[in-house]
């Protein structure tokens, strides 16, 4: 099966959501709604899940078997994360199946990482097209580097969960692909307002998405 040629950035993992600090609000409150709010958010906009819609457009712009680079893109980008979040959890190995606690990052990372290496070998075996294999490779590259920026600070993964696939929409469409960026304030108010980050940890980790991905693609664009 032919590869297709356009390449493009984007990013990976799950960002733990730290429960805020102090007595629950109460839901009927406005600063309750509020936090529910943020909570919905951070759920919704999780890396792992916006990484599916991300895959799905990479897949149908390219000329592999739709079919089965969706399900491994489901499977490996999207699944394997979040279950390893809640397993680990379940095991004692993170404290909540958030990781609130920046130390407990390094095993939940290496987990992802092991699922975007196995998804790419997995694409690579049935001649997915290229972009959507450069796109899983530089999901584990990403994942790898927050894994070492972690060792000494807590950039949003979150922020970067948004900033990589608008990074690669807008290589491959252009201006149109900045329409990805419209989830990015929702996701820092909603990191910011649970507590789980400060404003430098969000803008952090949506900026240094942004190099780091394009140098990934341009390097593996000549080696696949």
């Amino acid at each position: 099966m032919p590869r297709t040629e356009h390449i493009y950035p984007s990013c990976a993992l799950a960002q733990p959501v730290t429960p805020p600090t102090g007595p629950p609000a109460d839901p009927t409150s406005y600063k309750g709604r509020r936090s529910g709010l943020a909570n919905g958010f951070s759920a919704i906009l999780n890396a792992p899940v916006v990484a599916l819609p991300a895959f799905v457009l990479v897949v149908w712009m390219g000329a592999g078997e739709r079919l089965a680079e969706i399900t491994l893109s489901l499977v490996f980008a999207t699944a394997w994360p979040l279950l390893g979040l809640v397993i680990l959890s379940r095991l004692g190995v993170t404290s909540d199946v958030y990781v609130a606690d920046r130390r407990e990052r390094v095993i939940p990372f290496i987990v992802a990482t092991s699922g975007y290496l196995l998804g790419g070998a997995a694409l690579w075996s049935i001649h997915a097209s290229t972009p959507v294999l450069i796109l899983m490779l530089t999901y584990a590259g990403n994942t790898v580097s927050f894994l070492i920026l972690s060792l000494r600070w807590k950039p949003s993964v979150h922020a970067c969960g948004v900033t990589g696939p608008a990074s690669a929409l807008t290589f491959l469409f252009g201006f149109p692909g900045l329409w990805f960026l419209v989830l990015l304030p929702p996701v820092a108010w909603a990191r910011i307002r649970l507590g789980a980050h400060t404003w430098r940890e969000v803008y952090a980790g949506a900026l240094v998405t942004v190099p780091l991905t394009f140098f990934q693609f341009a390097a593996y664009s000549k080696l696949i």
